[in-house]
């Protein structure tokens, strides 16, 4: 494997605008995360890989660091038990120049797959129409779903690789992540919000510019108290939806028309990337957690204006995927802090 490493992007700063809920007491979840200093961002070039569905490369039976989510998950790819079970994966060969720019948490619509996984490939994306872009096949609604986000740029060949396939490939690109997960550079952000934007491929959809996006359906993080929450956010006039009923183009849509948005900490806060500047985003979050701002962060980045409510765990779980109880009569004195400072 030869390895050649190529600059994409200097190093650079951001400094986060602040919750416009913000009060004192709170000020310790963010504050860490208002002034960042990023590393410099970098493309490798290397030869004779292979490459398993995940995104994770190969060298022989030695990982290539660069290809994981983290570090850390290296060990897991060196027990024998995985090197046993991949003996048995089928070959595809994959010619010419080929593209990776996912790792194992891409692999679901939302949130990684947007904010990680698109700013790769946007970062490349002069690169993209004269490569074989390879990608995972997880299910058939997320090969639609990844099928339409690739209609922002102009692709050549696309192979998806299955579980327990393994790609052998003679030219591999691995544009590395721009900033860690919940980082960015707002430059990117906004370029792929304009690419969005732009075109919505005639799914015209509109349901108001106040959209409550519900975890309802989902396995985690969802609001214990969801008959209550609905009916204070209809009562202000904001149109619940499940955003799993959509497409992705139909989501674009909506969030295009949205000036307003709430929802739990999870995947479909990551639609607010469809939203105007100066749309304002509400995320109802667990106590105690200054480590998930990923959403605030993301805001901030595309210079729309974050509010944020804290509410109670109901049971001990961890932060990542806990359901919530939702302080309702602090709900409504957030929503009105949201609605009347929009005018």
């Amino acid at each position: 494997m030869i390895v050649k490493q190529e600059k994409i992007f200097d190093s650079f700063f951001v400094k986060r605008a602040l919750p416009a809920n913000l009060v004192d007491e709170d000020l310790p979840y963010f504050q860490h995360e208002e002034n960042r200093c990023f590393k410099s961002s970098h493309q490798y070039c290397l030869t004779a890989v292979k490459v398993i569905s995940n995104g994770v490369v190969f060298n022989g039976r030695t990982v290539f660091t660069p290809s994981l989510y983290h570090s850390s998950f290296k060990e897991k790819y060196n027990k024998l038990r995985f090197k046993f079970k991949s003996l048995f994966f089928k070959r595809v060969v994959v010619k010419g120049k080929v593209i990776v720019a996912y790792n194992e948490y891409s692999n679901t619509p939302g949130f990684h797959w947007l904010c990680d996984t698109l700013p790769r490939l946007f970062s490349i994306k002069n690169q993209l129409s004269s490569s074989t872009l390879l990608l995972p096949y997880v299910n058939d609604r997320f090969h639609e779903y990844v099928k339409d986000c690739l209609k922002i740029f102009d692709t050549g060949a696309v192979v998806f690789l299955k579980d327990r396939e393994m790609a052998l490939v003679d030219q591999l690109l691995i544009p590395e992540m721009l900033a860690p997960t919940g980082n960015y550079r707002e430059d990117i952000m906004k370029s792929l919000r304009s690419a969005f934007r732009a075109n919505t491929l005639g799914n015209r959809k509109e349901l108001g510019d106040k959209i409550y996006i519900s975890r309802e359906k989902s396995k985690h993080r969802k609001t214990v108290n969801e008959q209550e929450v609905s009916g204070v956010l209809e009562k202000y006039g904001f149109t619940k939806i499940y955003l799993e009923d959509y497409s992705l183009w139909e989501q674009v849509s909506i969030m295009k028309h949205a000036k307003f948005l709430v929802s739990n900490h999870g995947g479909g806060l990551s639609s607010m990337l469809f939203m105007p500047e100066q749309a304002r985003v509400l995320e109802i979050r667990s106590f105690n957690d200054a480590s998930n701002n990923c959403y605030f962060s993301l805001a901030s980045a595309l210079n729309l204006t974050y509010y944020y409510q804290f509410s109670e765990k109901p049971s001990e779980s961890s932060n990542r995927n806990t359901n919530l109880r939702v302080d309702t009569k602090r709900l409504q004195l957030t929503i009105e802090s949201m609605l009347n400072k929009s005018k």
